[in-house]
This record gives C-alpha cells, structure tokens and sequence, in this order.
C-alpha cells in the first residue's frame, strides 16, 4: 500500500489511459475499444477527461454522466479524472495547448495511476468529427508522448514505455 489505501503497482496490472476532450467522447467513440480491453486480463482502464464539456451550461451534469458511463464500463470512480482548468474549455473556437494537455497526464499519471501508465488511447490528428478540442487532445498526447522519449534519451534516466493508440478517423 502506498498510503492512497491502494497498491502501488495497481496489482502488476496495465494501466490504460484514455484521454478524451469531453463527457460524452468515451461513449460516442470508444466504447467497443473500451470493452474489448476491459475484457483483457491484468489490466486497469482508466479516463482523464480533459474538460466538463460545459459549452452548453451542462458541465456538472456531464461529469456525473462520464462517472456513471464508467462505472457501466467498469471503471471506478477513483481512475476517472474531469479536468476543470481555464485554458481547456470546450468550445468549436477553442484551441487547448499541448503542453498543458501533456501536463494533466503526468498529473494523472503520478496521482492517480502510481506512475504505472503503459497505454494511452485518444483520438487521432482529425479528432474524429473534426472538433478542435478532440484534435488539441491529440496533439498534446503526442506532446507527452514525445517528452518521454526525450527524457529516456538522457543518460542516467530511469525509462519508461508508454505506448500510444489513435482512433483512425474515416
């Protein structure tokens, strides 16, 4: 036990991270990807969700549909993340920047994951529907993505394989 009340290797499992833009993404999009890894043993899913997708006015209630569409998915409330931060609103006029994006995974990586991610899935460079948010979602990912090559590339670093995984739109 690490002091969080869980084990800080999640129980050897494979932690899959899906990144998605807004509450609603995890259902619209991902939903056979979702059950097909839940059905993998040894492996933890896990959703940071980079926005209440308030546009509308909605967002408290969307967050506690993105809970309950997990919980439905098998996902636990503790390995759901919905971000609330200024420069990530959801909007057809807004551009989120990569770097930030970057950050809130390592974020979620380091306190809710035990820095045990191996696996990220999110939208592709077309964000699906062509929504800007779910292209920014893509770009940071691979901004982090990229941090961590450049990290193991330094001598005496500790590595870390994160692999990650886009939904090709068509």
């Amino acid at each position: 036990d690490n002091g969080t009340g869980r084990n800080s290797k999640n129980n050897n499992k494979q932690v899959v991270l899906l990144v998605i833009a807004h509450p609603d993404d995890e259902a619209m999009f991902f939903i056979p990807t979702l059950q097909n890894i839940k059905q993998m043993n040894n492996t933890q899913l896990a959703v940071l969700c980079l926005s209440s997708g308030d546009a509308d006015g909605l967002g408290k209630v969307r967050e506690k549909e993105l809970v309950e569409s997990c919980k439905h998915l098998g996902i636990e409330p503790r390995y759901v993340s919905i971000i609330d931060d200024k420069q990530l609103q959801d909007g057809f006029d807004e551009i989120w920047p990569s770097h930030l994006i970057a950050r809130k995974i390592k974020e979620m990586d380091t306190d809710v994951l035990s820095n045990q991610l191996s696996v990220i899935i999110t939208f592709d460079n077309h964000g699906i529907s062509g929504h800007p948010n779910h292209i920014s979602v893509y770009a940071g990912v691979k901004y982090y993505l990229n941090d961590i090559q450049k990290v193991q590339r330094q001598p005496n670093k500790e590595t870390k394989n994160v692999y990650g995984y886009k939904l090709i739109s068509t």
